[in-house]
């Protein structure tokens, strides 16, 4: 990547004023400081790759960390306890180590959205028992547990009622207890892409009373084709859910506010089989994440925490989305990119997941990194050298205001 010029970099600065409360600010990170990029690896090419060659691509990519999950079937299965205490080493035993983001889960075995537990006995134990070996002389302690999986997100969990989300909350709230009595850092599971633009289109609508800026925020993040059915319950629903999360983060005591967040966000719910026409498509969509940026800079939302975002990515093949998107969540303490196409590769939807890399079955090469993928190493490389020099915010995240 060419280095954003002079000009740009002013021009950028005087159009995204919005900005998020991070607890350093830009002035005082002029110097290298620690990598916050990591890499969730997932299936390309109709493949996955061992949890050696898993390292070596996080590697390649310049990245610092790793997510993984363990749900509690598999701890209580000898073997496949094993298989993942085997990856959690081979990563953070590599060299040079890299760090753990883990996502801890729970698990039924019945096929559909799980059920959340609650925080019962069973629950307790597993969480105790996953903990207790971590953070035993024989592992390097996970820099981040993550609780669950997009909470929020029907397709994965049963969610009927708001006592459904209080289960989750239960869950939340006894592993942040436990991990704080361990010294770890906890975060909830993320709030989708579309709950983050629904919630933050419901603030400027409903509490700052803002019809306009709303109107302009959910314009510049929905396609215009999509916008007359934003009144329905099926957005409706989503809507709810996410805010109800939300609004009981703000008395949960977690170390982060984690969302997934991918681009251009104009077409992250588009789902038809043909392409969304006027809608920039190699481009982050401007206005959509400054705004979010200043929603959660509302110390009444979830209490003020530090943002970040162990899943962000992008859903066209574009260069340019990366350099932007590395360059705009640069001030945030995780930052993990997803990597894979999974079930999208054979898709026929037009905007789907795009990895930085290929996996191969066969051959020397067990994965080839992508154009998209140089780039990335790269940017991140630079960012780190010179945190906001190299380029700027889009938006500016670490000012108070």
């Amino acid at each position: 990547m060419k280095q954003i010029s002079i000009l740009t970099a002013v021009i950028l600065c005087l159009n995204f004023q919005f900005v998020y409360s991070q607890t350093e600010s830009r002035n005082q990170i002029l110097l290298p400081r620690p990598n916050p990029y990591g890499i969730l690896v997932s299936q390309t090419n109709g493949y996955n790759l061992d949890p050696d060659k898993a390292v070596q691509l996080v590697q390649d990519l310049g990245a610092a960390y790793a997510r993984i999950n363990v749900n509690n079937g598999d701890w209580y299965d000898d073997d496949k306890r094993q298989k993942f205490l085997d990856e959690y080493n081979t990563y953070t035993k590599s060299t040079p180590s890299i760090g753990i983001l883990l996502n801890v889960l729970w698990v039924t075995g019945v096929p559909g959205p799980e059920p959340f537990p609650g925080a019962t006995a069973e629950y307790k134990s597993f969480i105790n028992d996953l903990i207790d070996t971590l953070t035993s002389p024989d592992y390097l302690k996970p820099a981040l547990l993550v609780v669950e999986n997009e909470e929020n997100n029907v397709q994965f969990h049963l969610i009927e009622s708001t006592a459904d989300q209080d289960k989750f909350l239960e869950m939340l709230s006894y592993v942040v207890e436990e991990g704080h009595r361990n010294n770890l850092k906890v975060c909830n599971g993320a709030i989708t892409n579309l709950g983050v633009i629904l919630s933050t289109w419901d603030y400027f609508l409903s509490v700052k009373k803002d019809t306009v800026r709303a109107t302009t925020f959910i314009n510049n993040s929905f396609p215009a084709e999509s916008i007359p059915f934003l009144s329905n319950s099926f957005y409706t629903e989503k809507k709810e859910r996410a805010l109800y999360y939300l609004n009981a983060y703000r008395n949960i005591p977690m170390d982060y506010m984690n969302i997934h967040w991918y681009e251009p966000a104009k077409l992250i719910d588009w789902y038809k089989e043909y392409p969304v026409t006027g809608v920039d498509t190699a481009h982050m969509s401007r206005g959509s994440l400054e705004e979010v940026f200043a929603f959660f800079s509302d110390s009444t939302v979830v209490g003020g925490k530090d943002l970040i975002c162990n899943e962000a990515g992008q859903i066209t093949p574009s260069d340019d989305i990366v350099s932007e998107l590395t360059c705009a969540l640069q001030g945030m303490p995780f930052v993990v990119w997803y990597s894979g196409d999974r079930d999208e590769f054979q898709s026929v939807r037009p905007y789907r997941q795009w990895g930085l890399h290929s996996n191969y079955a066969t051959g020397a090469t067990p994965f080839l990194i992508r154009p998209n993928g140089i780039l990335f190493r790269d940017n991140i490389k630079s960012i780190n050298q010179s945190p906001f020099i190299f380029c700027p915010e889009f938006p500016p995240l670490s000012d108070k205001h």
